[in-house]
């Protein structure tokens, strides 16, 4: 009885682990491929904007983590109407909902929603994991799954991160210029905002 029920607990416990610690692959966001619909003007610049572009994206494990760290990730497609290039980081405010904010750079925004490789260690828990067959007796089920599961999943959560950091990297609006009549498409990272509309001025 005792054995049986020993089983069922870590059957259970097996079970849970299963669907809270898979890792998620990453899916890009490419901000450039949105049918904009909100529009804000600001000082001979427009700007379309896109919240909740994770989630929408597919990428449930960072859209949970943007949301427990308070971090949002807006899709933006900004248009320079002057008759001068404008540095982004230079000359370039942005607001949510009348606020000022310090858009993040791609490496801290990386550090605060990537996935922990490590936590999926948590597998070789199911090392001791056995299996009753018939006369054959008991097979260590745990010794092959377990250590499978966490490399595998320890990989994958490693391939996601690295492409999130590249997509955050090449969608970095601090490190573009608009032309004159030039349309550029970013990814906005902020913290504590909700999703209001986004504005930009100039300095």
């Amino acid at each position: 009885m005792k054995t049986l029920s020993f089983i069922k607990i870590l059957s259970f416990g097996f079970i849970l682990l299963l669907f809270t610690s898979c890792a998620g692959t990453y899916n890009s966001v490419r901000p450039d491929s949105y049918n904009y619909g909100a529009t804000e003007f600001g000082d001979g610049l427009e700007i379309n904007y896109k919240h909740a572009i994770l989630k929408e994206a597919g990428n449930k494990k960072y859209a949970k983590k943007e949301d427990k760290k308070d971090i949002k990730l807006i899709g933006v497609r900004l248009k320079n109407f002057t008759s001068r290039t404008i540095s982004v980081a230079n000359e370039v405010e942005f607001f949510v909902g009348g606020q000022a904010v310090n858009p993040l750079m791609p490496e801290v925004t990386h550090k605060l929603i990537k996935q922990r490789s490590a936590s999926h260690l948590l597998y070789l828990l199911l090392t001791p994991m056995v299996a009753t067959v018939g006369e054959s007796g008991d097979i260590p089920l745990g010794l092959v799954v377990a250590p499978g599961l966490a490399i595998g999943n320890g990989l994958v959560a490693r391939n996601s991160n690295k492409k999130l950091l590249a997509e955050l990297e090449d969608y970095n609006l601090l490190n573009k210029e608009i032309a004159p009549g030039e349309t550029i498409y970013g990814i906005l990272a902020v913290r504590d905002v909700g999703y209001d509309p986004v504005q930009v001025k100039l300095r």
